[in-house]
Order: structure tokens, then C-alpha cells, then sequence
């Protein structure tokens, strides 16, 4: 991230981002800053500050996604290794082929989720739109408010 000074983030943001992304206390962030835990407040105020810290989140997390990715093939392969090892005992094996099926199972419900969520926020998109489009309720002209029926039912007045 530039360091950009009074125009732009703080010059200790370089520092600071990450720390606060990272989950540290304001107080561990000015000191590092060799800043005040106020100034640190005031910072955490400001709209491009926080979309920095926001941004740095953002940016740990797709990396801990990615590690754990790298992970996840290492265990599967790990998983093989004891599946077709005889020399391990059988029940070794089968909690093998359980563990590889189950995560199948897991990740092909998750697609599924995924799938299901996407339509019912089209659903919800389409929803909303249809709604913009019609009058307010509450425009109805008095004359056809006199004909409907009252709440309770019965006839119009």
C-alpha cells in the first residue's frame, strides 16, 4: 500500500492496516505506529482507512483459503496412500475411504447450497424489481376505496 501522508491514509497505515486486520487492539497498533490508541480511534473512522483494513481482511482470508486448498490435496493424498497401503489394518483402510467420501458428500452439498442460494437470490433480485415497478399502495383514487369491502367482511358501503 502507498504511503501517501495528510492527503491520503496515514502514513503509519503501512504498519497499521495489517495489524488491525490481523485482529490487534488499538492499543498494540500505536505502539507500533509510536502513535496513540486516540489516533489510532480517529483513523478507524475514516471511510478509506477502514476499507483498507476491510481490504486487508479480505486479502488474509483468500490466503488462508488458499493454503488450506494446498492442505486438502496433501491430505486426500495422504488418504490414498492409506486406503491402498496393505500393510495397514483394515479398519485403518476403511476410515480412509470413509473420510474421502464423506468430504465428497460435504463438498458436493456445499455446490448444492451454492446452487440453491443463487436462485433464490435471483428470485429475491427479480422480487424487488417487480415491486419498484408498482404504485404505491396507499395512491388508490377514494372512489375505489368506497367500493371495496370493510376489514370484517360484509358488504361495500
Amino acid at each position: 500500500m502507498p504511503l501517501k501522508g495528510s492527503r491520503g491514509l496515514p502514513r503509519c497505515s503501512a504498519i497499521a492496516v495489517p495489524l488491525l486486520a490481523a485482529g490487534k487492539s488499538d492499543v498494540e497498533v500505536a505502539r507500533a505506529c509510536k502513535k496513540t490508541r486516540e489516533t489510532i480511534r480517529r483513523w478507524k473512522q475514516r471511510p478509506d482507512f477502514t476499507a483498507a483494513v476491510a481490504s486487508a481482511k479480505d486479502q488474509m482470508f483468500d490466503s488462508a483459503v488458499a493454503y488450506a486448498n494446498s492442505l486438502a490435496l496433501k491430505a486426500y493424498s495422504t488418504l490414498e496412500e492409506l486406503m491402498d497401503d496393505k500393510k495397514q489394518p483394515g479398519t485403518v483402510r476403511r476410515a480412509a475411504a470413509e473420510g474421502v467420501l464423506t468430504h465428497l458428500k460435504a463438498g458436493r452439498e456445499h455446490a448444492e447450497y451454492g446452487a440453491r442460494l443463487s436462485v433464490i437470490e435471483k428470485a429475491l433480485e427479480i422480487g424487488a424489481a417487480a415491486r419498484r415497478e408498482l404504485p404505491p399502495w396507499n395512491t388508490r383514487p377514494e372512489h375505489e376505496a368506497a367500493v371495496l369491502p370493510p376489514a370484517g367482511g360484509g358488504a361495500p358501503r
